[in-house]
């Protein structure tokens, strides 16, 4: 690589894009940006944030590309919190009828664990596949391109669904959304629906599968 000048230095930066920031008009900077910038928003929660480290990030050796795997030159210490949650959101938006459909579960069991109830290893394996599946289905169907990491495909859907109005209450047993009309503690769109988790909110017999 040829030794740059000061002068070439400064020259790049009049046609580098300030990545951090917006133009005054909100939209992304560029080289023909002009006035006050304004600050990039950022939105993220603990399921989303992963812990890097910078202890062996070797740049002389990633500018030369003789490092090209992120595992050689950053260190992971996974993420803040747990990404179970962001599956039970989706799970819950589907129902739990489907989800009994989907996965093959009794709906008894479905609905402890969109309650909040612990689902065995196993089990959770399949609810977070389906949960992946239903969240890339929909950006695929809204005609977005679906991310490969999983977290970022449930941020990517989160913020889009909300961006399209569909972030509202929802029927704790079909997850279908509930009317505005409806009571602010409204918890089932029918009674048909309040009737069915009565039924699956009982208590369990001897030696009945558990979830």
């Amino acid at each position: 690589m040829p030794i740059q000048l000061l002068g070439d230095v400064l020259a790049q930066y009049r046609r580098r894009a300030e990545h951090k920031s917006l133009d005054p008009s909100g939209r992304p900077t560029g080289r023909d940006s002009r006035g006050q910038l304004l600050r990039r928003p950022i939105s993220s929660n603990p399921e989303e944030t992963e812990l890097t480290g910078k202890e062996g990030n070797k740049l002389d050796e990633r500018t030369r590309a003789e490092v090209t795997e992120p595992a050689e030159y950053r260190n992971s210490y996974g993420r803040r919190g747990e990404t179970w949650l962001l599956v039970l959101k989706v799970l819950r938006e589907i129902g739990a009828p489907r989800v009994a459909e989907l996965t093959g579960l009794g709906r008894s069991a479905v609905y402890d664990v969109l309650g909040g109830a612990v689902p065995r290893t196993d089990n959770r394996q399949e609810y977070e596949r389906f949960a992946v599946e239903f969240a890339r289905e929909r950006l695929e169907l809204w005609g977005l391109e679906v991310p490969e990491p999983t977290v970022e495909t449930f941020r990517r859907y989160f913020l889009e669904r909300e961006g399209r109005g569909e972030a509202r209450r929802r029927c704790e047993w079909c997850g279908h959304a509930l009317l505005p009309r409806q009571r602010e503690d409204a918890q089932f769109c029918s009674n048909r629906c309040r009737t069915a988790a009565h039924r699956s909110n009982r208590p369990k017999k001897p030696g009945e599968a558990p979830n």
